[in-house]
């Protein structure tokens, strides 16, 4: 069961949720003022929410620091390698928006671990050759006690290993969050957020034709 993700709602307590006859709520929060040049469902301005480290081992075994990425755009999600409701969604629309993007693009994708029991370098490995992906990505792995911190600070709530709410930021090359989407998600919309942030930090570097 997913939680839906908007606007980093709150979710409400199970008794409270029980009581208004639904699995979950969300609390909404009001969006902020869009930026002119990006699309996604929340959108925030140059510097105004720095994206909060993420330091964790990926399935090589490394250790991948969010803050060493920047000069690039890095899209930050959430997924277990088991799950068989939305992530393989996810993983397809991450695989067209990759292919979109062309093996140029300066996008690194890491995704964050919500089945810390379940994910393996291996099954993370076969997750990312079942869906295509052809770009930069790491699957950041490691204990519910090590990974839960990121899942607070990127206001992801996790009931389950399945039962996890849905996003994808994506951090700007100054390290700072630009935009985020909900599930379901659109490539035509990722892709103009990626091109557009993409643009603000290269000098030269052109779209491959046909993306």
């Amino acid at each position: 069961m997913r939680v839906p993700w908007w606007g980093r709602g709150l979710l409400l307590g199970g008794a409270v949720s029980a009581a208004l006859g639904v699995t979950s709520v969300v609390v909404r929060r009001p969006l902020p003022t869009p930026t002119a040049a990006l699309v996604g469902d929340a959108v925030w301005a140059p510097g105004a929410v720095p994206a909060p480290e993420i330091a964790l081992r990926d399935q090589r075994g490394r250790v991948v620091r969010l803050s060493a990425l920047r000069g690039r755009v890095v899209a930050v999600t959430f997924m277990d390698s088991r799950c068989t409701t939305d992530c393989p969604v996810e993983g397809a629309v991450l695989a067209a928006l990759q292919r979109r993007l062309g093996p140029a693009a300066p996008l690194t994708l890491l995704v964050v671990s919500t089945d810390p029991g379940g994910d393996t370098p291996a099954r993370a490995r076969a997750f990312a050759r079942r869906y295509g992906w052809t770009g930069p990505w790491d699957w950041l792995l490691g204990s519910r006690r090590q990974l839960a911190p990121v899942w607070r600070a990127y206001h992801v709530r996790v009931q389950s290993a399945d039962g996890h709410s849905d996003a994808i930021y994506l951090v700007g090359p100054g390290g700072d969050e630009r935009a985020a989407f909900g599930f379901p998600y659109s490539v035509p919309l990722l892709l103009a957020d990626v091109r557009a942030l993409s643009r603000h930090r290269t000098v030269g570097w052109t779209w491959p034709l046909g993306g």
